[in-house]
């Protein structure tokens, strides 16, 4: 119970420091918390790296180009200002960084 109340807290400290860095509001709908739950409870992997990954995923997936692109810039300023401070794989980070790259340099 405790570990899993944990966790949320990870998730949501996350996503605050996502909106703090980038003022930009994926429109989710709380997806990218769903998404990431079933990373950490299928993959075991950590709630930071879960919702990092949740995220791409979900820039990837986005049907409008514009938007897309608006949360691709966002996760560069994201990475920028919290690489290092936040934990983070380092390939999870890598990962991130290049899916956001190849999305605004293809725009």
């Amino acid at each position: 119970m405790f570990k899993a109340l944990m966790a949320g807290h990870k998730l949501g400290t996350i996503g605050s420091k996502w909106l703090s860095a980038t003022s930009v509001d994926p429109g989710d709908k709380g997806q990218v918390a769903k998404i990431a739950t079933k990373y950490m409870v299928d993959g075991g992997m950590e709630p930071e790296d879960a919702w990092l990954t949740a995220m791409v995923d979900w820039m990837s997936g986005m049907p409008w180009p514009d938007s897309m692109l608006m949360v691709a810039q966002a996760m560069v300023r994201f990475l920028d200002a919290y690489e290092g401070k936040v934990a983070l794989s380092a390939h999870t980070i890598l990962g991130a960084r290049q899916a956001a790259l190849e999305i605004i340099v293809s725009d």
